[in-house]
């Protein structure tokens, strides 16, 4: 997997012109755009070529901005799609290789894992978290589903593109020292925005 916007993924786009990329990937771009559904298609989201996806992504979000207003329907569809393959990869990713899927997030967002302490309690640099503070955050990111573990530390800081995108809240996070607490589902969401937010 490769993320859109790191320098793999640059390379992959020196000295192509449009033309070039839309020889090469215009069919693989018209599936990423046109499947039905919610539920993305398993080629999007396996065993895909990961060049050419990149290419396609890319050539889909050069035609939407010179084609639409950034404040189209049509702009936050394409953000919306990208977004959302983004995310569903990752949770494959995840659910495949836990370990993967964190190292992949933390080539770009300094993110932290807590340590489990002998008395249920947690802690990052010198915070510690109470067992009860990570419990009742637990229930908190579920919402309505099932409760899954605080597990992450990152610097609020480095969230700042999903509050100016308006894609979080801050009242959403729970911030001790600069650093806000997250579950690994929240770490993928988080990082799938941001994606979406460039």
């Amino acid at each position: 997997m490769i993320n859109l916007f790191s320098e793999d993924a640059k390379k992959l786009l020196e000295n192509k012109s449009v033309e070039d990329i839309e020889k090469l990937c215009y069919e693989h771009a018209v599936k990423i755009i046109d499947f039905k559904g919610k539920k993305i298609p398993p080629q999007l989201r396996e065993n895909y070529d990961e060049e050419k996806d990149v290419l396609a992504q890319h050539y889909i979000i050069f035609t939407c901005a010179v084609s639409f207003s950034p404040y189209s329907k049509e702009y936050r569809f394409v953000k919306q799609r990208i977004e959302e393959i983004f995310r569903e990869r990752l949770r494959t990713l995840g659910f495949k290789d836990r370990e993967e899927a964190i190292n992949f997030i933390r080539s770009e967002l300094d993110l932290k894992e807590l340590k489990k302490l002998a008395n249920g309690n947690a802690r990052i640099n010198s915070i510690e978290i109470k067992k009860e503070e990570l419990r009742a955050l637990s229930l908190l990111f579920a919402r309505g589903h099932v409760a899954t573990e605080v597990s992450y530390a990152v610097k609020w800081k480095s969230l700042i593109p999903l509050l100016r995108a308006r894609a979080l809240r801050l009242t959403e996070l729970y911030i001790v020292h600069g650093y806000a607490f997250l579950s690994f589902n929240e770490v993928l969401d988080f990082y799938s925005k941001m994606i979406g937010a460039k």
